[in-house]
Formats: C-alpha cells, sequence, structure tokens
C-alpha cells in the first residue's frame, strides 16, 4: 500500500486536498475518490527454435499497489466527528481496493497455471497473455457493476465517497 499524505482542518479542506494531490477521481459511480489500485503484470518466455519451453520457463510476475489518501495525524483541528467519518471512508475504500487486489492476484494465478500447461508454443502463451489482460479489465469492471447495482459498505462500496 502506498499513501499520499493530505491535511487540512475541516472536512471540505481535506478533500480539496485529495482532489488536487490524489491520483484523480474513477468516473464509476462506485469507486471510491481518489484512491486507485493498480497492477502490471510481465510474461517471460524462453524461445527454442521459435518455439517456447513452456512447463519450465514461462512464467508471470505480477506486481500490484493501493495508492490511498492519509490523514497526517495530529493538528489537524478536524472534529473527532470528522476524523471517525474519514476513518470510515477509508476503511470502506481499503475494501473497495482489497477487492480488486484480490481479483487481480486469482487472475493471475489462474492464468499461471494454464500457462505452465498449454501446448502450441510462444503463440499459445501469448494468446493466454492477452486473455489473462482482457479477463482483468473484464473481472474488475464487473465488480464495479456489482457495487452499482447493489452499493454496500460491507461490499467496498459507500453512497457517498470522499468529498462527493
Amino acid at each position: 500500500m502506498a499513501y499520499y499524505d493530505i491535511s487540512g482542518t475541516s472536512y471540505e479542506a481535506i478533500f480539496k486536498q485529495v482532489k488536487a494531490r490524489g491520483p484523480g477521481p474513477d468516473n464509476d459511480p462506485s469507486a471510491p475518490r481518489d484512491t486507485y489500485a493498480f497492477a502490471s503484470t510481465q510474461l517471460e518466455e524462453v524461445k527454442f527454435v521459435g518455439d517456447c519451453r513452456v512447463s519450465a520457463v514461462a512464467y508471470l510476475s505480477f506486481h500490484q499497489t493501493i495508492l490511498v489518501p492519509r490523514l497526517t495525524p495530529g493538528g489537524s483541528g478536524l472534529s473527532q466527528q470528522n476524523i471517525d467519518a474519514w476513518n470510515y471512508q477509508l476503511e470502506v475504500a481499503a475494501l473497495h481496493e482489497g477487492r480488486h487486489l484480490f481479483i487481480n492476484a486469482s487472475t493471475v494465478v489462474e492464468y499461471q497455471a494454464k500457462m505452465r500447461t498449454t501446448l502450441g508454443g510462444c503463440s499459445a502463451i501469448d494468446n493466454l497473455f492477452q486473455q489473462m489482460n482482457q479477463d482483468l479489465r473484464d473481472r474488475n469492471l464487473a465488480y464495479h457493476a456489482e457495487l452499482r447495482a447493489n452499493c454496500k459498505p460491507e461490499l467496498g462500496c459507500s453512497p457517498k465517497w470522499f468529498g462527493t
């Protein structure tokens, strides 16, 4: 998890800073504002005379990070009610982004197993890699569609995200 620090003496000032310093809001209303989960995948292959040696050498590397705002402790001047509201929103955002991380990691594990057992050389592996990246997008979009249909904090959705 990565953070960007924010501070302010009112809830409104905090959200103004989040909007100015954060990664930018997702246009999907089911996504938390100014938090972000991102993942990168890379396929490594070893080719022998135009073919791949799949079972021993093809592998995926995978890295993911969650970027969230962090309220600078102490001296903010916020009321306890505003601090509690802020912390609650961060808990819901953590659930939301954590679900994306689970979707990403489980998809990569699924495709890792497929790539180790696929016959057909490098083109078959390359096709699986492209299919995996499409499935990553589709599965994350399906999660957002689920939230638009049923927005509940315990599912990682807040009817009113940070300052909206």
